[in-house]
């Protein structure tokens, strides 16, 4: 009998070597495509966030006639005040109204009132205020008292304070009577200090949403409308329109297609 001698042949190391690198290759290209992915995810569960937002704003205006909770002295987009704590540009109503118990109502904070710091005693907001893509949690600041979220919220907002036009009469929503293309909310697009992230862990952490790479720049941003639509923007067609400070320190960019006769100038816009 011829027997015929089987011979193993072994994986020499320069072809292991090019396994491996073309493993390794693979996974390059992979993961930004995986990344790209969750951030699609993360934009999605972003917009359920802003509608679900808009809903509870419109149930509340629907039982308080017609009447919304306001932000922080209807000038600060990013806050809301407890009762008698309101600055800025004041109404009457506005003393009268606990913003953060006015949110309760609709489940977009919850009780019971426990210590926010400070000894000070309140409610806590719903995490349908904070975006999946930003390191932050809403939070009170208790020496103002004042509850900061994590996206810009315009109700009762009546001037439009920024360094291009200065003052003017705001198209944001003041009642249930208002237009429906006007912006509710949007995410946190803010540039602070002159620099995209950065700022006090109590109110700016992980600014902005949906960068890009951190410390950079967002792709864009979600808007949600007093209609109930939302639609995500690109950077570049985002719009410096309001924030309370009024300069470049606090730059909040937002998109709305109603801006009455203010014709925002190139500077005005989001640039990568």
């Amino acid at each position: 009998m011829i027997r015929h001698a089987v011979r193993s042949r072994a994986f020499t190391l320069i072809e292991m070597l090019l396994v491996v690198a073309l493993i390794a290759l693979l996974i390059s290209l992979l993961l930004p495509a995986l990344g790209y992915s969750k951030e699609l995810s993360r934009r999605a569960v972003c917009a359920a966030n802003l509608s679900g937002i808009q809903q509870s704003v419109a149930s509340y205006g629907s039982s308080n006639m017609g009447r919304l909770f306001v932000c922080r002295g209807r000038s600060v987009q990013k806050a809301f005040n407890a009762r008698g704590g309101n600055a800025h540009n004041n109404r009457a109503w506005d003393n009268e109204v606990d913003a953060v118990e006015a949110m309760a109502t609709v489940g977009l904070a919850f009780g019971p009132k426990v210590n926010v710091g400070g000894g000070y005693m309140h409610m806590r907001a719903s995490e349908l205020w904070n975006c999946p893509s930003r390191d932050f949690k809403s939070q009170w600041e208790t020496g103002y008292p004042q509850l900061v979220v994590g996206y810009q919220y315009f109700g009762g907002i009546d001037k439009w304070i920024n360094p291009f036009a200065g003052a003017i009469q705001a198209r944001s929503p003041l009642s249930m009577r208002s237009p429906g293309r006007w912006a509710i909310a949007a995410d946190a697009a803010m540039k602070i200090d002159g620099t995209w992230g950065g700022g006090r862990d109590t109110a700016y952490q992980g600014l902005p949403s949906h960068q890009h790479r951190p410390g950079g720049p967002p792709a864009g941003g979600n808007q949600a409308y007093f209609d109930g639509s939302v639609e995500w923007m690109p950077l570049e067609k985002l719009i410096y329109i309001h924030s309370w400070s009024g300069d470049f320190n606090r730059i909040a960019y937002f998109y709305q297609s109603d801006l009455g006769s203010w014709n925002p100038p190139l500077g005005a816009y989001g640039q990568p």
